[in-house]
Parts: C-alpha cells; sequence; structure tokens
C-alpha cells in the first residue's frame, strides 16, 4: 500500500473494493472508462425540465392574465 492511499469502508472511488483507494482503482477506472453504468443511464433517462422552461412559463401566464377580461364584481345594496 503507498503512503498515499485512503482506506475505509464505503468509499466512493474505491473501483475494485478492496476497502483501499489505490493503482487499482485506476486501472478499474481506466477500464471502465466511456462505459455506463446502468444507474447513470436511468438518471439521463430523466425527464429534467430545463431553467428557460419554468421562465417561459411565468411569461405566458402573466401574458394570458394580462390579455383575460377582468371580471367586475357587483354589489347588491338593498334599499329598505
Amino acid at each position: 500500500m503507498s503512503r498515499h492511499a485512503q482506506t475505509g469502508t464505503s468509499l466512493a472511488t474505491d473501483g475494485n473494493a478492496n476497502g483501499v483507494i489505490d493503482t487499482g482503482d485506476f486501472d478499474t477506472w481506466r477500464a471502465n472508462f466511456g462505459h455506463s453504468s446502468p444507474a447513470s443511464a436511468s438518471l439521463a433517462a430523466a425527464a429534467v425540465p430545463e431553467p428557460i422552461s419554468f421562465g417561459l412559463l411565468v411569461i405566458a401566464t402573466t401574458v394570458a392574465r394580462a390579455r383575460s377580461p377582468r371580471r367586475k364584481i357587483h354589489r347588491v345594496v338593498s334599499r329598505n
């Protein structure tokens, strides 16, 4: 083990799952670089609205409200 290796459980970069981050993990990463995992493929397929969509929704709602006829509220006044 090199003096710069990290050890522990559940290390995110422990590619070969031996509990140590070392050159073996780099070899695993290099061998799999460019290949997607099933988890990343499902995340890529998830629909995420773009930020501009929210802005367009706000503008469309504002224009629609501005163009719609406004109702006048009539009060019924009793004359007794």
